[in-house]
């Protein structure tokens, strides 16, 4: 069962009674060692663009 963090640990389970624990996990977030490349990006559905001027983009 999950619940917020900042909400005092259960002493038991609400259904069956028994004696539980609160256990902190850390949270699962992707982690990306290099830099996606452009196609990589446009594969993932990311326009890309790349400035060209002041204010002036081009789409690749």
């Amino acid at each position: 069962m999950r619940r917020p963090v900042d909400r005092p640990a259960l002493e038991q389970c609400p259904l069956c009674r028994f004696p539980v624990r609160k256990v902190i996990s850390k949270v699962n977030t992707p982690r990306i060692a290099k830099p996606l490349s452009v196609s990589d990006a446009k594969s993932a559905g990311f326009t890309v663009l790349e400035r060209r001027d002041q204010g002036v983009y081009e789409k690749l």
